[in-house]
């Protein structure tokens, strides 16, 4: 039962979290903080997936990835994925892989193996974006939003923490999710639960 009033608390943790950051921990493959060209930018794009999502999500990284949701304004294409460090992995609604770089409004890469290049910004709202590229999802001129989501650290597992702990560091983080928290409680007293 415990779990049960700790995942609402969560969720709203996530939705409230952070907006995305152009800077993400600093580390030596982090592209974030450096002034580049488009020529620099474009020779920084991995040459596989598997070499963008070492970068991504680096061996010794402590944190997860950020995540995110990014999709076509028809909705017919959707993809899902992680960033960070200044490159991001990505699969579609159809099993199609991207990967690449973004730096200061500029996204390039691979999209099923072939060349991609646009530009996004925002945010719209806190961690919504817009996108325009040529080459995603096989579109000329594609156009979309983002939609990412802060990155969570360490699996409870790892750290010690025990579920009821890791609820009660989630409640003090965020005085929403106290207060919904507190309510939902509320709620499951009066239900008998």
């Amino acid at each position: 039962m415990e779990l049960m009033k700790m995942i609402p608390a969560a969720l709203v943790v996530l939705l409230v979290g952070s907006t995305m950051a152009y800077a993400f921990n600093g580390n030596e493959f982090s592209i974030s903080k450096k002034e580049l060209d488009e020529g620099q930018l474009k020779e920084m794009v991995p040459e596989s997936y598997d070499k963008a999502l070492e970068l991504v999500e680096p061996p010794d990284a402590v944190a997860k990835p950020n995540r995110f949701i990014l999709w076509t304004n028809d909705g017919q294409n959707v993809m899902w994925g992680k960033y960070g460090n200044g490159f991001f992995v990505g699969e579609d609604n159809t099993g199609k892989k991207a990967w690449g770089v973004y730096h200061k409004g500029i996204f390039m890469g691979f999209y099923d193996g072939k060349e991609f290049k646009g530009e996004y910004g925002g945010p719209r709202l806190k961690r919504f974006f817009w996108w325009r590229a040529d080459g995603l999802f096989g579109l000329k001129d594609g156009k979309g939003g983002i939609l990412t989501f802060p990155r969570m650290g360490t699996m409870t597992a790892d750290i010690g923490m025990e579920p009821q702990g890791l609820a009660k560091k989630i409640e003090r983080q965020t005085p929403i999710a106290e207060k919904f928290s507190a309510k939902l409680q509320k709620r499951a007293g009066k239900t008998g639960e």
